[in-house]
Order: C-alpha cells, then structure tokens, then sequence
C-alpha cells in the first residue's frame, strides 16, 4: 500500500474542493513516497497552508521496514494528514506488523462498533489485495459517516501478478451508485514505467457515458475513484452493469457530446454505439487507445 505524490496532491485537491471531517481511515499503513518537504510544497501548491505538526510526531516514516535504506528520509501517512487539515488517522490491517490501530481481515464484514466512525477512507492500493471484493466494498461503505468520503488508488491494467485484480472504472461507478453513494468521479492515472514515485503523472478524467470499447495502453494506469456516502446509503445492493448512468450518479459533466444537449450531441446519442464509435474513429478520434475518447486533465 503506498501514496506516491499524485495520489497525494488529489487527496489535497479533494480537500481544497470541500476540506475533510472526522478521523480518516487508511486501509493499511500507509508508504508515502514524498519527503515532508516536498508535501509541505505540494500543499502551498495548491493553495493549502500546511498544518504545522503536533509535539512528538516526527516527519519521517515510522513504517518498520522503512526506517533505513533510501525510503528512510519518506514522510508517513500520520504526518501527511496533520500537515493536510490536522486529521487524526489510523490504520486497519490484518496483521500488526506495521503498527496499524485496527486489526481486521476485510474478507470479513467488520464489526458493529466499527460502522459510521470515518469520515474519509483511504485505500491506497489495497483493495486489489483482497480476495472478496464484495465484502470489503461492504465494509467500506459500513464504516463511513453519511457525508463521509471514499478514495481509491488501484491498478486498472498492465500491473500483473501485483494483486488478486486490475480494476474498471465501471465497477465503482456502478456498485456505489446502486448503493446510493453520490458525487462520484474517476481519473485514469498514467504512471510513468520509469518512475513509480514521481509526480506530474497525466490523467484523464473517465466518462460512464463514453461509448463502449477496449481502453489500451503500454504503460501502467492507475484507476483513482471517490465518492461521497449520503444519508440512506446502502451496502448490500449487487449491482448491473450500467448502474451509474441509469441512476444519474455516472458523473456526466459535459466535457463530452454525450453531456451536452446540442444538435450534434442529440445525433451522437441516436446513433448505435458502434456506428458513432465508427464515426468518430473515421474523424481521427480512436476510443480505443490514447486519449480513450476521454478529456486530458492535465497533470498530478
């Protein structure tokens, strides 16, 4: 499990956009792959002014197999958060060797006294590592507060043998919207094949709406995905696919024709999926590789 600085400068982006409340939850312990320095930087970047740290919390990793070595000079996920908005943070593991605060299997549905109590949860490349998804899924959504929030940061291809799974955007877009979550959005990340821990990678924001085809790429992509619980919101629901934009929660934003309401958008909705697919390949606009028929959202 691990924070590289993108994923960290979203998680400051989400937080600009409308800060986080309550004890946030990481699924793990964290390996943030920033120096203090440069998150302290990263935030003033983004318009945040860092938290200065409590009385003995150190800026350095704490993490046991990180406290030599070239990793030893990282910051932890402790630091990051204080330094972010003063959250207090603990970790869920299903073992104590990195000092998590929760023992827990998510193969597992948590228990009672665990549900409602975060306010953000952080899965940090986890989920990909545990075998039933549907119950950790569960488990997420049973531990959230109602206005709490999700974020996901896992691999959506070319990562082999790294977990149990690659990930679609159309799983969590379809399972939290059948299950009433809101605001949901999703970036497919590039991670740059000579650098796992840099910054500047490119994303894309995806599209539910996009007609269907194969998304390829040479170069490993990440799937970053939140989501907001609201009042009501369920866990148990099994989802269909196309769940998302069925109920409104696809994150339609506009970008895309299949957003809009002109006369061309109106034509590219009446056409077959492949036809229009067909139509926009002729025009240079191929859905299957790079750009992916998705807007270019700059950089992380």
């Amino acid at each position: 499990m691990g924070c590289p600085l993108p994923a960290l400068r979203f998680l400051a982006r989400e937080h600009a956009r409308r800060p986080y409340v309550g004890q946030v939850l990481t699924l793990g312990r964290q390996c943030v792959h920033a120096t203090f320095a440069q998150v302290v930087k990263m935030l003033r970047e983004e318009g945040l002014e860092p938290h200065p740290l409590p009385a003995g919390l150190p800026e350095r990793t704490d993490l046991p197999g990180w406290r030599t070595g070239p990793n030893a000079a990282m910051t932890s996920d402790r630091a990051f958060f204080q330094a972010l908005g003063g959250l207090d943070v603990v970790a869920l593991d299903c073992s104590d060797y990195e000092q998590a605060g929760i023992i827990w299997d998510l193969n597992c549905p948590v228990p009672a006294e665990l549900e409602g109590r975060f306010g953000l949860i952080l899965d940090g490349g986890t989920l990909e590592h545990v075998f039933d998804t549907r119950v950790a899924l569960a488990n997420i959504a049973r531990m959230l507060t109602p206005g709490g929030r999700v974020f996901h940061t896992n691999p959506a291809t070319n990562y082999l043998a790294h977990g149990f799974y690659q990930f679609s955007p159309t799983l969590y877009y379809d399972w939290y919207a059948a299950n009433g979550f809101t605001d949901l959005r999703g970036l497919l990340v590039e991670q740059p094949t000579w650098s796992q821990t840099g910054h500047g990678w490119r994303c894309w924001e995806w599209n539910p709406h996009r007609p269907y085809g194969h998304a390829r790429s040479s170069r490993l992509l990440m799937l970053y995905f939140v989501a907001e619980k609201r009042p009501g919101a369920t866990h148990d629901r099994i989802p269909q696919q196309g769940d998302s934009t069925r109920t409104g929660e696809g994150g339609r934003t506009g970008y895309d024709d299949h957003g809009s309401t002109g006369w061309r958008a109106r034509l590219a909705r009446a056409l077959p999926a492949r036809l229009h697919m067909a139509i926009r390949r002729l025009r240079g606009r191929d859905f299957s590789s790079e750009p992916w028929g998705l807007r270019f959202r700059g950089r992380l």
